[in-house]
């Protein structure tokens, strides 16, 4: 009898720890993928000349006020990056599966697919 009680205990509780588990990987890549919107809306809306959209990674061109005038928005293994002109790199999103671009009219469309979860934004591009 108190094997069994132990043996369902165990089964609860490891059930209750896959959830949990599950449940901060969810909000992790919530948590990333707020993020990467954010810092993405702020170098999408500032200072901008110019956006070509090639495949997957998107060219920006800034201002002349702005250092680094030529940004790339790619894919790099598991992370988000802009690669800025003279070769610096910053990290926007890590832990992402697949990043996946498209525009569509004026509307730019950024899809971050990760392990648990997928979300999509959509940034509104003047002509």
């Amino acid at each position: 009898m108190t094997l069994l009680i132990l043996s369902i205990t165990f089964r609860l509780y490891a059930g209750v720890v896959k959830d949990y588990y599950e449940l901060v990987q969810f909000f992790k890549h919530t948590d990333y993928a707020y993020h990467a919107f954010e810092v993405l809306k702020i170098q999408l809306y500032n200072h901008v000349e110019s956006m070509e959209l090639q495949g997957n990674v998107l060219f920006i061109e800034k201002s002349s006020i702005v250092p680094g005038r030529t940004i790339r928005l790619l894919q790099r293994d598991r992370r988000l990056i802009f690669v800025f002109e003279g070769g610096t790199i910053q990290e926007v999103c890590h832990d992402v599966t697949k990043v996946n671009m498209r525009r569509e009219g004026q509307v730019l469309y950024i899809e971050l697919v990760f392990p648990s979860v997928t979300y999509e934004r959509g940034f509104y591009i003047a002509p």
